[in-house]
């Protein structure tokens, strides 16, 4: 921490910062804005197009044939893949959660990809019974993303203050 005058933090546990550092922790606003589901600049990038919501966490959106390897080239990997039926993809939801509700209106709302951060064991059923293809990019490599793009709006925005990425 020595020459910072303030840090950002995603999470805080078990972190004490020392005399005089500014520290601003933003995890809900971080995942929310910075998430899969609420990142226009992700959305962007990706080519998506469309975009409406579909849950609290969760968005459909109108997809390029293309967007797994989209998503892959984004994000340096992805951790897992699930086929589903195998269909082109048009329409794809973003989302930072995984339940069986998700998925079920996922597929209701005719999207043939779902993207997400983590795989979530419960919601296997629903993958199954939907027959929807399911992208896990993984979490950390997700957040690693966002803190990055952090710090470059930031840097845009205060020209002149040192912004250091670390994740």
């Amino acid at each position: 921490a020595d020459g910072l005058d303030a840090l950002v933090l995603h999470r805080c546990t078990g972190f004490e910062p020392p005399p005089g550092l500014a520290v601003l922790v933003c995890h809900d606003a971080f995942d929310e804005r910075l998430g899969l589901a609420g990142n226009r600049w992700l959305h962007a990038e990706l080519g998506l197009e469309g975009m409406r919501p579909l849950a609290p966490k969760a968005i459909l959106a109108d997809a390029p044939a293309d967007l797994r390897e989209r998503v892959a080239a984004t994000f340096g990997g992805e951790e897992a893949f699930h086929q589903g039926a195998g269909a082109p993809v048009r329409r794809a939801v973003l989302a930072d959660a995984m339940t069986e509700e998700l998925v079920h209106a996922a597929a209701a709302a005719g999207a043939e990809l779902y993207v997400t951060g983590t795989w979530r064991v419960p919601a296997g059923g629903a993958v199954t019974d939907a027959a929807l293809a399911v992208q896990i990019v993984g979490h950390r490599r997700q957040e690693r993303w966002s803190l990055r793009l952090l710090a470059r709006l930031l840097a845009e925005r205060l020209p002149g203050v040192g912004v250091v990425p670390f994740a």
